[in-house]
């Protein structure tokens, strides 16, 4: 699983650090896409993302 560690939300000490370099190489890997929202409809800024694989049936 790949996963962002954003600091003071939600730390994990079952999260493992890995360097950029193995993150994309996974990323390449599995042909994921990331899906994120810069901004709320309110201009606030906006934490979501997800990651999605275009090979999953129900993508």
């Amino acid at each position: 699983m790949l996963t962002f560690n954003f600091p003071g939300y939600r730390e994990s000490s079952r999260i493992q650090e890995i360097s950029w370099d193995e993150w994309f190489h996974t990323f390449d890997l599995r042909r994921l896409n990331l899906i994120y929202q810069e901004q709320l409809r309110d201009g606030r800024q906006s934490n979501f993302f997800r990651t999605e694989s275009p090979d999953r049936e129900d993508a």
